[in-house]
């Protein structure tokens, strides 16, 4: 039977707080949504602490840092830590069994993970997560510290296969690491959609630290660097959700590539006469030209966001392994000196000097810290992921160019339109004083007419319009006065309006210029 002393689950959870282009109110849910992971008496406390605008560490449980738990009648013991890094809120939640004396089976870590579910309430974290285990072995255990790993990673990813998750193995206090990690992205070719995927719909990502020290007193030294765990698994986790993002963003920006070099060339083809043809045209290249823009910001976005956490996980992990080196030196030397050295200045001088690779050397060569595993991921970002999204962006930024042609195209279009516009409404303008001042010279000559010696019909056939209007187009008498006065009208009509028309083109044609 596999055993373990002190087995112990910790997981770092982490949740985005408050994305680029998010409103108060996707914030406010973020909030929200990381608070139904606390136990209920300390929820309020994120509200008294994550004040700032800006901050790179707060610790939201103040100077109590912690919130203990017990669970099954005591069998199991715990700890709430939550904290926000920058734009980012961080969890971590210890579990373990409430006894570091005996040993336990290493199928207690199903039962142990199963009570983190319970007090998460299964709720998945935003932007990804690491599965912690820790414990120690038993003075006459007769299985190798790898097989043991290999039975607590079983207990724990039931679905796990060790041969193709395995990525190394370290030292830590005179402990072995093993590292587990499985990354996959899980997109479909043709998915199109308007609303940005959550991280569980488009990766599949199961990162595990075993940590098996030989004692219970480098068991409890190591449990010092969970606080520096915070920190670097953030930054990993955080470089993964920001290339799953990228990916996402490279298949809306695929989608709507295509989309521009036809809106462009569809608006080329459109004449002049056919500009009334434009209307769906325009606003499909708008809407285009709107989401390619915003995307690839974003994608942009997420390429620095990679760049940034990348070089902050390598300091940190700097940080981590000088941390190492002093805790693995002093468990080395007498109390006295070892007391010595963890003076502050007695520290930088020795991080400064040529003692610090000195020290390096040495506690790699007790077989008592060796980190370089962690450097693997940063490798591998810098080899496939974060080349991959350099590629990208430089393949896709021509359609910023693209971009520009399509703008260009429309402005030149509704240029065309507006001036289209512009001489059909001078057209209605010329056409309404036309009419306009036609009719008011008819209506004069209708006023007048009364006056003129046409009342009756014997004057009106004596008159030459009244003659011609009864002789040749055989208007009754009784109806010449009034078709003599409608002949006046329309003349006069006629001649104001074509008076009004020339006034107009003599304006347009020279006046004007």
């Amino acid at each position: 039977m596999t055993e373990l002393i002190y087995p112990t689950i910790n997981l770092f959870l982490y949740d985005l707080r408050d994305g680029i282009g998010q409103n108060p109110e996707e914030i406010a849910n973020n909030h929200n949504k990381f608070k139904q992971k606390l136990l209920e008496n300390i929820r309020d406390s994120l509200l008294q602490f994550d004040t700032e605008f800006d901050a790179e560490y707060v610790e939201l449980l103040g100077s109590q840092k912690i919130e203990r738990f017990k669970a099954s009648g005591g069998l199991y013991e715990g700890y709430y830590y939550p904290v926000r890094l920058g734009d980012t809120y961080g969890l971590l939640l210890d579990c373990s069994i409430n006894n570091q004396v005996t040993p336990y089976p290493v199928n207690c870590l199903a039962d142990l993970k199963a009570q983190i579910d319970i007090k998460l309430k299964s709720q998945p974290a935003s932007i990804g997560q690491t599965w912690m285990v820790t414990g120690h072995l038993p003075n006459n255990s007769s299985r190798t510290s790898e097989s043991v790993a290999q039975a607590c990673y079983n207990a724990l990813m039931p679905n796990g296969n060790w041969q193709q998750d395995f990525q190394g193995q370290g030292h830590l206090l005179g402990g072995t690491l093993f590292e587990l990690w499985r990354y996959r992205l899980s997109m479909k070719e043709d998915t199109r959609s308007s609303l940005p995927p959550n991280l569980q719909s488009i990766q599949e990502n199961h990162h595990v630290i075993i940590a098996l020290y030989p004692d219970a007193i480098a068991h409890h030294k190591a449990a010092q660097f969970n606080f520096d765990w915070m920190r670097l698994f953030c930054y990993r986790n955080k470089i993964l959700w920001a290339y799953a993002q990228s990916r996402y963003l490279k298949q809306q920006l695929k989608a709507d590539f295509v989309p521009l070099q036809k809106g462009i060339t569809d608006l080329r083809k459109v004449s002049y006469p056919k500009l009334k043809l434009l209307t769906p045209i325009l606003e499909e290249a708008q809407d285009t030209l709107s989401r390619y823009s915003i995307n690839i910001s974003y994608f942009d976005y997420q390429l620095r966001n990679i760049e940034i956490n990348l070089d902050n996980y390598k300091k940190r992990l700097v940080t981590l392994q000088e941390k190492a080196e002093r805790e693995t030196v002093n468990s080395l030397l007498p109390k006295d000196l070892a007391s010595l050295i963890q003076n502050p200045a007695i520290t930088s001088l020795i991080s400064n000097s040529a003692l610090s690779p000195f020290l390096s050397q040495f506690t790699n060569s007790q077989g008592l810290l060796d980190l370089k595993l962690l450097e693997k991921f940063s490798n591998d970002v810098e080899d496939k992921y974060l080349r991959q999204v350099q590629k990208d962006y430089e393949n896709l930024s021509p359609g910023e160019k693209l971009l520009e042609g399509l703008m260009n195209s429309i402005n030149s279009v509704r240029s065309l339109i507006e001036i289209d516009q512009q001489e059909r409404d001078r057209n209605l303008q010329s056409t309404v004083a036309i009419l306009g001042v036609g009719l008011a010279g008819g209506s004069i000559v209708a006023s007048v007419c009364t006056q003129f010696p046409i009342d009756t019909p014997d004057k009106a056939l004596k008159h030459p319009v009244g003659h011609a209007l009864n002789s040749y187009l055989h208007v009754p008498p009784d109806w010449v006065v009034s078709a003599t006065s409608g002949v006046f009208i329309v003349s006069a009509t006629i001649i104001f309006g074509l008076l009004t028309w020339l006034v107009i083109w003599l304006w347009e044609h020279f006046f004007k210029q």
